[in-house]
């Protein structure tokens, strides 16, 4: 994969879960079930972890300068000289 497709797919997968986020909390309003406030809140959890790895991904794509020698270039690791 590419770095365009790895944040594209992270992108859909952030737009997947607030649907899912959506749809479980509303469910639990609807219904009042516990279980669903549960499982809305696991996946409040797995919105945060797309968007670091988000922001992981697009901070990992910076050239290397002065004050940050290590880049990604092309999946390789490569220091500044």
């Amino acid at each position: 994969m590419n770095d365009s497709s790895d944040t594209r797919c992270l992108w859909l997968a952030l737009a997947a879960y607030l649907v899912v986020f959506a749809a479980k909390l509303s469910a639990y309003f609807a219904t009042g079930v516990v279980a669903l406030l549960a499982e809305s809140l696991h996946t409040l959890n797995d919105i945060f972890i797309s968007g670091f790895l988000l922001v992981a991904a697009v901070c990992s794509r910076k050239q290397a300068d002065a004050s940050h020698m290590c880049s990604a270039t092309g999946g390789r690791r490569t220091w500044r000289r």
